[in-house]
């Protein structure tokens, strides 16, 4: 280190200037390399001339010159570089730099580049999977289905209603009147943009597994496809769709073949190549085909020929084997109960309530039904409080005692047009009362406490008559009714509402809508008859104006119908309620992803049936039936 002292260290000089250049030769380079790809061949070896002298001078320069050399030739080196700046000394070097590999690539050149690394990158997709829970049954997932198209057949069934009789409702389950609660959510992770129900086609799972490759067909390998039960008929020629994951493939029924609660074979006589919706019609003009994959046991199969009648919808009518009462006659037992045409499927009438909270609020719609636009509402128009016409029954957990009835008569006959009444004592009536005269009910507007009044005709749903003289006139009252909290059905405004019980009826009229499972009291108004009577927990207390609407003739809402209307291609779309009776057909989402924060991945529907007292229909064609339906809740994203 001593020797070194004072002296100039042309080891530490030249590592010097080599960092600098090692800063800038990128950079200089990149600007270079575009300059010389531009240039026509001819001119790059001009240049390449011109650099090979200009290298060998910048090689020295940048070198340390030799303390050795002599003093003429380090002047003469010097001198002919004057003209170079240092920084242009430093571009020239690593132009060349540069150069040197252009021109030795043969028409090719190099660059300088740099490269960073993401490893570990991923995607993944979503889930859009569906429950299902029947009342408080076990859930039941989409994605616990044996077939891959996440169709479970092994629901719950929503009803076992047993032993009805028309115009009669349901006591015996958790939900009276007939129907059942069923609550669909989305257990997926990304929101389904459709949601839907429809009837399902005539159908069926497969019981015995299909191999792919099988020939399948009259005399193949497979000739006919067993299914664990069969809802509904299948005929000669109907198309049978097989459904496994992402394969339809479609055959020919080769005979016809009835509904069936147990093991059933539908012989196959050939089919179509594997394609879905072609609109080919059977016989298959192939006939034998190979199956295009194994379907497994657990595919759902599917009669799309069906559902186009009454007579081979998935709704399909057999007659009882069994009694529900002990001793009693069956239906095999009698000889004029024809089941042509399904006559039980084409009579139950069939109804859809949705009851849905959203956000904090609950709203009501009608689906299918009487108050759906497919059933009495007419115009294809909703009901405007959501409600469908229910066969509203209700089991009173306080008593209601009723008082004597304050009454008087009318002095002289009335028509049915008249807002004057003239009674004989009105002393004990007030403005603002409500009587009744025979069955029609009036408001008392002015006159009360005298015996001239002017009335309102025709109220809570009355309608107007002709009343005689000496009539009575009987002031109403109101009550309120407690079911403990738990209605079975909805009501609305101004249904008749009748408590009957040991002889006596008191007859009355809703001042409000009430909704299906509501856990408050109803009110009624305008109650008259059974004069000091007490009504408990025996009485039989009905919405008799739902009972009418129900018990007449009204095809649009029968079993029958929906599967017919409803199928799968027919789907009644069902986008989320905004208000009672108001759905939003414009969202783009109707059943969104679970957890949703405003509760807009769950669903809850109660679906009904109820048995009507047909109008001019033989009764003897609905005795010893079982019915047998079903129902598919269906997303796409």
């Amino acid at each position: 280190m001593s020797s070194n002292k004072g002296y100039p260290d042309h080891h530490h000089r030249r590592r010097s200037r080599f960092e600098h250049l090692d800063r800038l030769i990128p950079l200089l380079a990149l600007g270079v390399i575009a300059y010389f790809a531009s240039r026509a061949t001819a001119e790059r070896r001009a240049a390449q001339r011109q650099l090979a002298d200009l290298l060998a001078a910048a090689a020295i320069n940048a070198a340390p010159v030799a303390p050795n050399a002599e003093p003429a030739e380090r002047g003469k080196i010097r001198t002919g570089l004057n003209r170079f700046g240092t920084t242009k000394k430093f571009l020239v070097l690593a132009m060349l730099v540069a150069l040197i590999a252009y021109v030795m690539g043969g028409s090719t050149f190099a660059t300088f580049s740099a490269e960073t690394g993401n490893p570990a990158s991923t995607v993944s997709s979503g889930t859009l999977t569906l429950s299902d829970q029947v009342n408080a049954a076990t859930v039941c997932n989409s994605y616990g289905a044996n077939s891959q198209d996440n169709y479970n057949a092994a629901c719950d069934a929503i009803l076992a209603l047993t032993n009805q009789a028309p115009g009669a409702t349901d006591t015996s389950g958790t939900y009276i009147g007939g129907y059942a609660k069923v609550t669909i959510k989305n257990t997926g992770s990304i929101d389904a943009s459709l949601f839907s129900l429809f009837g399902p086609y005539v159908n069926g799972v497969l019981s015995t597994q299909v191999n792919s490759g099988a020939m399948v067909g009259t005399g193949q390998t497979v000739t006919g496809f067993t299914v664990s039960a069969l809802e509904g008929p299948v005929s000669t020629n109907d198309k049978i769709i097989l459904n496994f994951g992402a394969t339809n493939q479609e055959f020919c029924a080769g005979s016809s073949v009835g509904a069936s609660n147990t093991t059933t074979t539908i012989p196959i006589s050939g089919g179509y190549s594997v394609a879905a919706g072609t609109s080919n019609a059977c016989p298959g003009a192939s006939g034998a085909i190979a199956a295009g994959t194994t379907f497994a046991v657990g595919t759902r199969l599917n009669d799309t020929s069906s559902d186009t009648t009454p007579s081979n919808t998935d709704c399909y009518d057999v007659k009882t084997t069994t009694s529900p009462v002990v001793g009693a006659t069956k239906g095999t037992d009698l000889n004029f109960n024809p089941l042509t045409g399904n006559p039980f499927c084409s009579t139950a009438l069939f109804w859809i309530q949705e009851q849905s909270v959203v956000g904090g609020n609950t709203y009501n719609y009608c689906w299918f039904g009487r108050g759906s636009p497919f059933g009495d509402q007419g115009g294809n128009t909703e009901d405007s409080n959501g409600q469908c016409r229910t066969p509203t029954q209700m089991t009173l957990s306080s008593n209601v005692t009723t008082s004597a009835a304050t009454t008087t008569t009318l002095n002289g006959a009335i028509n049915n047009v008249t807002t004057a009444v003239v009674v004989n004592s009105g002393a004990s009536f007030s403005n603002g009362d409500t009587v009744v005269i025979d069955s029609e009910e009036m408001t008392i507007v002015s006159g009360g406490g005298t015996n001239s009044w002017v009335v309102t005709r025709a109220v809570n749903g009355t309608t107007a008559a002709s009343h005689s003289n000496s009539a009575t006139v009987t002031k109403t009252a109101a009550f309120s009714l407690n079911d403990g909290g738990n209605l079975h059905g909805n009501i609305r405004t101004n249904d008749q509402i009748t408590l009957v019980e040991s002889g006596s009826t008191l007859t009355c009229y809703s001042t409000a809508n009430y909704y299906i499972a509501a856990s408050s009291t109803i009110s009624v108004t305008g109650c008259y008859g059974a004069p000091s009577t007490t009504f408990d927990g025996s009485a039989a207390v009905k919405d008799t104006t739902a009972l009418t609407a129900l018990n007449g003739s009204n095809p649009s809402s029968t079993i029958s119908n929906f599967d017919t209307a409803h199928l799968a291609t027919g789907a009644i779309f069902m986008p989320p309620l905004t208000a009672n009776g108001t759905d939003n057909p414009a969202a783009t989402v109707q059943l969104a992803a679970h957890g949703d924060p405003n509760s807009k991945d769950i669903r809850i529907f109660y679906v009904g049936v109820y048995f009507p007292s047909p109008a001019g229909t033989n009764q003897n064609y609905l005795q010893g039936l079982l019915s047998t339906f079903g129902l598919n809740f269906h997303i796409d994203q």
